[in-house]
This record gives structure tokens, sequence and C-alpha cells, in this order.
């Protein structure tokens, strides 16, 4: 049962990397390419991006147990929405790739702490 809560939590997380990479800023949106900001609006792909974040950390702790500390699933419960704030509020081009960017590296942490976790159990 681990193993599937772990795959539908890679599944949830390579949504975010989805969703996240295709969401631009006022300016960079350009005629004839999709973006998922320009499908569903700002708030839409934000919200959407969360969600799937918010899942992926109830999966993985699921799959993962006690060997990842609290502390840390819950600094990955709220980095996305944090990280998303200044954008919501400015779809600047500067503010849209500081999101991307963050949501890259929330990517990074939560494998990290999967990978610490199986490393350490």
């Amino acid at each position: 049962m681990p193993v599937l809560l772990f795959a539908l939590a890679d599944w949830a997380l390579f949504s975010v990397y989805e969703f996240s990479r295709k969401t631009w800023g006022r300016e960079e949106e350009r005629d004839g390419r999709d973006s998922y900001s320009k499908r569903l609006g700002r708030g839409g792909a934000v919200v959407l991006s969360i969600s799937l974040a918010w899942a992926a950390v109830v999966l993985g702790r699921a799959a993962l147990g006690t060997g990842v500390p609290g502390a840390l699933w819950v600094a990955l419960s709220v980095f996305p929405a944090i990280a998303a704030g200044p954008y919501l509020f400015r779809a600047s081009a500067s503010w849209a790739r500081t999101y991307r960017t963050a949501m890259q590296a929330y990517l990074f942490f939560f494998y990290l702490a999967a990978g610490l976790r199986m490393v350490w159990s």
C-alpha cells in the first residue's frame, strides 16, 4: 500500500510541475501559446497547483509514515501557498518567474525529504 500511495503522490507532484511551469505573468502570455494561467485564470492555476501539492503531502505522509519529521510536512504544506501569494496579487513576469522557481524548489525538497526518509529507515 505505501508504494501505491507514493505513486499517487508522485503523480500529484508531476501535476504540480506541469501546472506551475505553464503559469505566466500578464506580459509573458502570448497568442497561440497555451498556458494554464490563460485557460484557468491566474487564481485557478495556482489553486490547482496548491491543491495538488497538498494532496502530495497527505499521500507522501501516509506512504512514508513518521520517518519524516512533522515540521517538514508542515513546511511542505505551507510553502506553496506562501510562494503563490505575491503572484496572485500581482501578475507581473517577475512574480510569475518567482512562483515557478519556488514550485520547482518545493518539488526538490519534497523528493529530498522522501529520499532521506528512505535512506534513514
